[in-house]
């Protein structure tokens, strides 16, 4: 009987601790730090155009566009019409 208890608080804690962890996920997804947003290039479009429209003005224009370049993976700051780019939000 001892043992019964015993695995079913076991049972119980674990599945405690996992529903809090997607609760906490799924509060960072909606309003945490490392919310983002999804901007379709259009043409004409550079990437320090982009990043002063989405900048806050807190830094460095110039260090916004290297975070927007690391979240997307670029090497180069070419972008093209069409192309789907990750905004970070600025800190």
């Amino acid at each position: 009987m001892k043992r019964i208890v015993g695995v079913l608080i076991v049972i119980i804690t674990v599945s405690m601790m996992s529903l809090l962890g997607n609760l906490t996920l799924g509060a960072s997804a909606r309003g945490g730090d490392n919310v983002c947003l999804e901007y379709i290039v259009k043409p004409g479009d550079t990437l320090w155009d982009i990043a002063k429209e989405h900048s806050a003005g807190k830094r460095d224009i110039r260090r916004y566009i290297y975070d927007i370049m690391q979240k997307n993976g670029m090497e180069h700051p070419d972008i093209m019409p069409g192309q789907v780019l990750v905004i970070p939000r600025e800190r």
